[in-house]
């Protein structure tokens, strides 16, 4: 879709002989003179064509054949010469006249045009008589209906043009198979399938992977003997830290890890229920460093309520509730969340 500087030039010199042979022409004037064409060609690089549908395959240096045709008003005159043969000499004889038209063809080994270039000289005996002529590479015009570079096909019919504009009115339509149409739009491609369940034991999307084996099922719920976990690196991970008591008043208790992988350590809350001397509710807090856990290990732990509770306050109205919460930080993620949390009664 390009078209040719100018920045080199060629001359074929037709050398002329004035010779008087009698005869009329429509110019005007009797006999013939010779005439002196000077071609000049566009340079090897391309710019922009003058058309935003024109589509250029081919380029000067494809130049192998020119073809001269002199009309107006007699006889076509048409000399065809070799390239390869420059500098070229010839004699072209026209009748004497005014506005004779000269046109140049370039075509390659296998007659495509790729340039075109025409002017009118008027031409008398013994005037310099010369037509100087600037050639411009033809392309296939993809929207008007011409052989434009004559190789036998018109606009979308010419390979030229596929994937070019062939409306300059509607930008949507493109030459595709030898029509001009609106592109079909490429179909949405169907995303590869993925493993729908991490823990069925199946491979649902057949990619030889099961479960937390598939790397689609990374950080998703898993399941190992009923226990849900979750998939990391290839394998179901299970932390699930699990509070116990084992002396109401004593408060004393166990935490265990029922997983199947090392708990980092933590910390356990034990919150007890108060009220102060006015009768005002409140709560009394203890933290408690609790230890990595290995899978099934646990550790026992103590929260002293006198210690605890403060001065002022009273947990025995007449009972003294309490709440112990393992993980109470929310440091690890475990399996069952919902399971992390026991509720004390220490009768009064």
């Amino acid at each position: 879709m390009r078209k040719g500087h100018l920045k080199f030039y060629l001359s074929l010199l037709l050398l002329v002989t004035a010779i008087s042979c009698g005869g009329g022409s429509s110019g005007g004037g009797t006999g013939e003179a010779s005439i002196r064409i000077v071609i000049q060609f566009p340079e090897a690089e391309s710019k922009e064509a003058v058309s935003e549908l024109m589509s250029t395959r081919q380029s000067v240096e494809d130049i192998r054949i020119i073809t001269i045709t002199i009309e107006d008003g007699f006889p076509t005159i048409e000399k065809t010469f070799d390239v390869t043969d420059l500098p070229l000499e010839e004699r072209i004889f026209v009748p004497v006249g005014s506005d004779r038209k000269v046109t140049v063809r370039a075509r390659d080994i296998n007659g495509l045009l790729i340039a075109i270039g025409s002017t009118t000289i008027d031409v008398f005996p013994g005037a310099s008589n010369t037509a100087t002529i600037q050639l411009e590479l033809v392309g296939e015009v993809c929207d008007d209906g011409i052989d434009n570079n004559e190789d036998g096909n018109a606009d979308c019919a010419d390979p030229d043009c596929d994937g070019e504009r062939c409306d300059p009115e509607d930008d949507s339509f493109v030459c595709e198979n030898g029509e001009c149409v609106i592109p079909t739009p490429s179909p949405t491609p169907t995303p590869p399938p993925n493993e729908s369940l991490c823990f069925d034991n199946i491979d649902n999307d057949e990619d030889d992977s099961v479960d937390c084996a598939d790397p689609d099922c990374e950080g998703r719920i898993c399941r190992v003997g009923g226990v849900s976990g979750v998939c990391d690196n290839g394998a179901c991970r299970i932390i699930d830290l699990v509070p116990s008591i084992d002396d109401l008043c004593g408060v004393d208790f166990t935490v265990t890890n029922q997983g199947n992988t090392t708990a980092p350590a933590s910390v356990t809350q034990v919150v007890f229920f108060t009220e102060d001397d006015s009768g005002n509710p409140g709560t009394a807090t203890a933290n408690i460093a609790t230890p990595s856990l290995s899978p099934g290990q646990s550790v026992n732990l103590n929260a002293d309520i006198g210690t605890t509770v403060p001065s002022g306050s009273f947990c025995f109205i007449p009972n003294c509730v309490y709440t112990i919460e393992v993980d109470a930080n929310n440091q690890i993620p475990e399996s069952d969340e919902g399971n992390n949390t026991i509720i004390g009664l220490c009768p009064g």
